[in-house]
């Protein structure tokens, strides 16, 4: 079974998230004890399901963070989509007939409004950030577009940092790239 979480002797289990948004998102699991943080990881297996954790002892925690993701990635996307619904588009006016014409224009139009919109609707996306003594663990949250799913991830990441400050850990929260606050 993949994320078995197993406590030591005498260790106790202060949070246990999971979280899938949909069917085809990578399913997230993270874990905080009262001695360790367990960080979700994939192993290479021939068969079976590689999804594990790897326990990270408080004493070994630098710093638990959430911070904004930069969205020059969404950005450079949607460029590249209304170039492409550009390219569909010029290539539906310069055709002559054809049964899949119509079909064309649409998917030109498709590329060209999402391309538009996929900025936007990468804004304000938050990270999840671990360093301790022999690394670093990042989780980027799956790119949703509804209302729920981002307030769902959102008070994820905030109970995450509320059970890392009351176990002891160093807890930080950059709202904003420039500006850095310690809760």
């Amino acid at each position: 079974m993949p994320y078995e979480l197993k406590a030591l002797p005498g260790e106790t289990i202060l949070l246990d998230v999971r979280f899938q948004p949909s069917a085809r998102s990578e399913p997230f699991h993270f874990a905080v004890s009262s001695e360790a943080l367990y960080l979700p990881m994939k192993k290479f297996v021939v068969s079976g399901d590689p999804r594990c954790f790897r326990r990270v002892p408080h004493a070994q925690v630098r710093r638990v963070s959430v911070g904004q993701v930069r969205p020059a990635g969404a950005w450079a996307l949607g460029i590249l989509m209304v170039a492409a619904g550009l390219a569909l588009g010029a290539s539906w006016l310069g055709a002559v007939g054809g049964s899949a014409m119509p079909r064309l224009l649409g998917w030109a139009l498709a590329l060209i409004v999402g391309g538009v919109l996929m900025p936007w609707a990468a804004k304000g996306r938050q990270r999840l950030s671990v360093a301790w003594g022999a690394g670093a663990w990042r989780w980027n949250p799956p790119f949703v577009v509804d209302r729920a799913s981002k307030q769902q991830t959102q008070d994820i990441l905030e109970s995450i940092l509320d059970t890392c400050r009351s176990a002891g850990l160093p807890v930080a929260y950059e709202a904003e790239p420039d500006v850095q606050r310690l809760v």
